[in-house]
């Protein structure tokens, strides 16, 4: 291809609709910065000069039609998670510890290493430890937490919050639950528990019926305790410690 006919300072190689997929708003922006740095886009059939009126309808068609593109793949990979959830197969990406994603078999397995960790944890909230001191026991024995990089790129320990997530899961009673969130103007927000797809899974399940009810009936007890107690913090906490 003969590039000496396109007088921009700048080039930007690529088909069109591999610049941008989103909104219309994000189109115009792509726009707009090619306009205004005088950026020539060159593709394997055409070269497109923004500031040419034929080149520039013929970028906004294609625009047009890579949007409609995206909204049909969008579209399809919902619709093909949907019917995978249905089947009780993983499709919300990561599983939850001590489980992985075996990609050969695409199914959730447990790691052995990491079982008896969680069936301790459960174990111990059952005969009365606090999620405190559970989340210390883990930090202290140096157990990688589920999600254990910060966005500073440091490593962090367990929490109260993440011992109680684990708990509170019912990923691992065998449960596949799709459809938690969804997207509306540009906002997340949760869906009704009866519009959720809520199916037994194909996985292993670590915890029996019965643990989970004893397990939500602690922490519903917990929550109706003071802010204070809840946090295990107490008039002397901070300033006396056991040996």
């Amino acid at each position: 291809m003969d590039w000496s006919c396109a007088p921009a300072c700048f080039y930007v190689v690529m088909d069109i609709d591999r610049l941008g997929r989103g909104e219309n708003k994000d189109w115009a922006l792509i726009k707009d910065t090619f306009l205004n740095s005088e950026t020539v886009i060159i593709t394997p059939n055409k070269i497109y000069d923004l500031e040419i009126d034929n080149d520039d309808v013929s970028f906004d068609f294609m625009s047009i039609f890579a949007r409609i593109e995206y909204k049909t793949i969008k579209r399809r990979m919902k619709q093909g998670k949907e019917a995978g959830a249905k089947k009780g197969m993983w499709t919300n990406g990561k599983p939850p510890f001590p489980y992985y994603y075996d990609k050969n078999t695409r199914s959730v397995l447990v790691d052995e290493t990491k079982r008896p960790i969680y069936r301790a944890i459960v174990e111990k909230y059952l005969n009365g430890t606090n999620l405190g001191h559970i989340a210390i026991w883990l930090t202290d024995n140096k157990i990688p937490t589920p999600y254990n990089i910060k966005p500073d790129g440091k490593k962090k320990g367990w929490s109260n919050i993440t011992v109680q997530r684990l708990l509170a899961s019912e990923i691992h009673l065998g449960y596949i639950t799709y459809g938690k969130t969804r997207s509306k103007r540009g906002q997340v927000e949760l869906v009704p528990e009866e519009e959720r797809i809520k199916v037994m899974g194909t996985h292993e399940k670590l915890k029996t019926p019965e643990e989970h009810e004893v397990i939500m009936e602690r922490l519903l007890k917990n929550r109706m305790l003071n802010p204070s107690s809840r946090r295990n913090i107490f008039p002397l906490s901070g300033l006396l410690y056991c040996e």
